[in-house]
């Protein structure tokens, strides 16, 4: 029980933060719709996926090693902070002078802005890590606010003021990041843990052997998650890549929450993967997640056309269309990425990587087939069926490590259920609306034991804080 009292402490911790900085980027979507083209919108897209190609790449994702060891009781916090800044900044200079190069033979117009974007974040998420890692929660949580809140306040002025379009958009970006580096060397007194001496090879070797595989785990996400927005330009334009990209802000809305969840969970994972009794763990928690976030698309789905209708531009509501399907593959996606923590927790990141690829890789023949026989929405079909073939293969794969015990009967209903609710929204079938919310309450009766299972621990534990207030 204090296991899982300990992740809810957590989880309400990084909600506050979470919540509150991503409902304001999701309020900003309206603004956004409205100042830019979906064009110029489709552009943003595609150099911010480039982007976050580049970023793990240059990074080595270093900073999933600097969470990772940081975490560990017995290392050197300096240490592993200092490998992880000064490494960076070295592949970044480097990564500057390619730009360099580049630039003088293309003249491409957004390269400077790009690698500021590409720098300021790969250093931001180190930081950001570290405080996470040492215990500093309430920081990093205010930062995580505050980050969203300068880059909003900075692209408001930048589009509306400036008129500085796409790169406008993308600089307000880079000032969020900057504002955030600097709250945080300031805040956690980072300036005095980071030290050139502090730079040890041994301890730099184990650092990348464990993220160095998250690099090709990266890519692997990339294609998986972009390679439909690529083959969409291609195909039909940025235009329709804009509104395929408002698309995925409904949902965005269950990816913040489930990373609210993840943001906790890595804590309590890494600490409690050593124990007997981790299985258990890992499979209450299981059906907890699962219940909550199928029913959160069932909710998303059957009010997918209203949102779009009152959020976007005119020029974007056809995006209401791609939603359900997004919806569904997201609610696949998060039950890998949970089971995708084990290899993290067990530092079998080899495997994250070997699972990745292969849905990668049929990935890229879904997209192709579906494009061209289906057109645009068979992306998002492609990208549902990779989700859902990559939660099923770790499912399997990772009762190696620990041994989940699923509710099949519960799961394989809901599934169904969600799927068919999807359908009947795409197609727009007669009184589909009335259909969807019978499907909803269906999921939420099928899934009731584990939500007041959760329920009742969440009440537990505010009762048990405000009992320790009272008595102080």
């Amino acid at each position: 029980m204090e296991k899982e009292k300990s992740l809810a402490k957590n989880i309400i911790i990084f909600a506050i933060g979470s919540f509150s900085s991503k409902l304001l980027q999701f309020l900003l979507i309206p603004f956004y719709t409205r100042v830019l083209t979906n064009s110029e919108y489709g552009t943003i897209d595609i150099l911010q996926n480039i982007a976050t190609l580049l970023i793990p790449i240059i990074s080595l994702t270093i900073s999933e090693a600097v969470f990772r060891f940081a975490m560990e009781e017995s290392s050197d916090k300096e240490e592993v902070l200092s490998i992880g800044f000064l490494s960076s900044i070295a592949n970044i200079i480097i990564m500057s002078l390619i730009a360099i190069v580049i630039y003088q033979v293309t003249k491409y117009e957004y390269i400077v802005i790009l690698v500021l974007y590409i720098a300021t974040n790969i250093i931001r998420t180190i930081f950001s890590q570290f405080t996470r890692a040492i215990g500093k929660v309430k920081i990093y949580t205010f930062d995580n606010v505050l980050n969203v809140f300068i880059t909003i306040v900075a692209n408001i002025l930048l589009l509306t003021v400036l008129h500085q379009g796409i790169t406008g958009y993308l600089l307000g970006y880079v000032i969020g990041n900057t504002v955030s580096i600097i709250v945080l060397l300031i805040a956690v007194k980072l300036y005095q843990k980071i030290r050139i001496k502090k730079f040890n090879a041994k301890t730099f070797r184990s650092m990348t052997k464990f993220s160095i595989p998250l690099i090709p785990n990266s890519i692997c996400w990339w294609i998986t998650n972009f390679t439909d927005r690529v083959m969409i330009t291609t195909s039909y334009g940025t235009s329709i890549n804009g509104i395929y990209a408002v698309a995925h802000k409904v949902p965005t809305i269950v990816t913040v929450i489930v990373e609210v969840f993840f943001q906790a969970w890595q804590i309590s994972a890494n600490k409690e993967f050593e124990k007997k009794e981790i299985s258990k763990f890992y499979t209450d928690i299981f059906h907890y997640l699962f219940a909550f976030v199928f029913i959160i698309c069932a909710i998303l789905m059957c009010m997918c056309r209203v949102i779009t209708n009152i959020v976007v531009g005119v020029e974007f509501l056809e995006a209401w269309y791609y939603m359900p399907i997004l919806l569904l593959g997201t609610a696949f996606f998060s039950m890998a990425q949970y089971l995708g923590s084990i290899y993290t927790a067990s530092k079998n990141t080899k495997m994250a990587f070997v699972t990745n690829a292969s849905v990668a890789i049929l990935n890229i023949f879904l997209n192709i087939v579906c494009l061209k026989y289906i057109g645009p929405i068979g992306a998002a079909i492609a990208t549902a069926v990779c989700y859902f073939i990559l939660w099923i293969y770790r499912a399997i794969d990772t009762r190696k490590m620990v041994k989940i015990c699923y509710d099949f009967k519960l799961i394989i209903a809901t599934v169904v259920l969600l799927i068919i609710s999807t359908i009947i929204i795409t197609i727009e079938v007669k009184l589909w609306y009335l259909y969807s919310i019978i499907i909803l309450l269906l999921i939420i009766i099928i899934n009731s034991k584990q939500i007041t299972s959760f329920v009742r621990l969440a009440i537990g534990m505010i009762k048990e804080r405000i009992k320790i207030r009272r008595e102080r």
